[in-house]
């Protein structure tokens, strides 16, 4: 019986692993995998929504200008919605990766939920990323850098 080791998954991996629409929730999510979802992700929603973004808010403003009033939305008004539809598309992998981030740590992925809390929601976001992880395995599975660890008989 031996075990073989597989190499770590790269950022980018992890960041296709959570946002994955077949990937569960089930399991644990290190640091790791947990901030590649930020550093990919939160690029991707300002690349593809801030330029929409602008249009809308050019919009306003000629609106407020102009003597027809709010009825002057023009374009804008019609593609500030792709920002949210981009929200909308990472909000299913951030949910499956927060209940696995939870369960790294040991708690009930329900207390992901605790993030809609209003202010103290972004401080409990960063605790879940820079707590570190519960040692060894636990209820809800290996440890992440265990997982890689196969063995063959």
């Amino acid at each position: 019986m031996s075990t073989v080791v597989t190499s770590a998954p790269s950022a980018w991996e992890y960041f296709l692993r959570a946002q994955h629409w077949g990937t569960g929730s089930h399991g644990r999510a290190g640091r790791k995998e947990f901030w590649s979802f930020f550093a990919f992700g939160i690029p991707a929603l300002l690349l593809f929504s801030l330029p929409f973004f602008a249009f809308f808010l050019q919009s306003v403003v000629l609106a407020m200008f102009d003597h027809r009033g709010l009825s002057y939305l023009g374009v804008g008004a019609l593609l500030d919605p792709m920002g949210a539809l981009v929200a909308l598309y990472f909000t299913p992998g951030l949910v499956k990766l927060l209940i696995r981030r939870s369960h790294d740590l040991g708690v009930p992925g329900v207390f992901a939920g605790l993030v809609l809390l209003p202010y103290a929601g972004r401080f409990i976001l960063l605790l879940a990323g820079l707590l570190p992880s519960q040692s060894g395995g636990n209820a809800y599975g290996a440890h992440p850098s265990e997982e890689r660890a196969t063995t063959v008989l």
